[in-house]
């Protein structure tokens, strides 16, 4: 009977996920993910991962802070840490964007997920920004590792913390 109602359960929260992360990139204007070969979790975060992206390559801030929780913050490789949706709205919007030459790209790419509960997952992939530095257009690739917590706010996955990490050489 447990197992039963168990499964019942995991199914309804499996659809739920699915069609929110649909429905939220729906709204955004964007394509949802297709789940060929993934299952339906992995899609809605590879989504989130794919919404992170676009603003960042958009360099807009507002659409970047917007996938952050309200306490959400942010901690760089350098150890330098950002706290609150607000605060990283700003910092992007004053600091960073404004200084990152226009031809950096951003991708991330989604490796891992585990829900440490229903409402709550870690996801683990990489992220590469590249483009071109200095007077010389010298190419420039910058690989990080990423460790991500999201958490399921009014219906919708939203990022509470994010970790860069530099990856140790081989």
């Amino acid at each position: 009977m447990f197992r039963e109602d168990s499964m019942e359960k995991m199914k309804n929260v499996l659809f739920v996920i699915a069609v929110c992360g649909l429905f939220t990139a729906s709204l955004a204007g964007d394509p949802p993910v297709k789940t060929t070969g993934e299952d339906a979790h992995f899609a809605v975060f590879k989504q989130v991962a794919l919404n992170f992206d676009r603003a960042w390559n958009g360099r807009n801030a507002d659409a970047l802070a917007d996938l952050f929780t309200e306490d959400g913050d942010f901690r760089y490789w350098t150890g330098r840490r950002v706290e609150g949706r607000e605060t990283i709205r700003e910092s992007y919007a004053r600091h960073h964007f404004p200084a990152m030459p226009e031809d950096w790209r951003h991708a991330t790419q989604l490796l891992t997920y585990r829900f440490v509960s229903p409402d709550v997952v870690i996801a683990d992939g990489t992220a590469d920004i590249t483009g071109t530095k200095g007077e010389e257009k010298e190419p420039f690739t910058l690989h990080l590792l990423f460790t991500c917590l999201t958490v399921k706010e009014g219906g919708q996955w939203k990022i509470a913390a994010i970790r860069l990490m530099v990856p140790r050489p081989d």
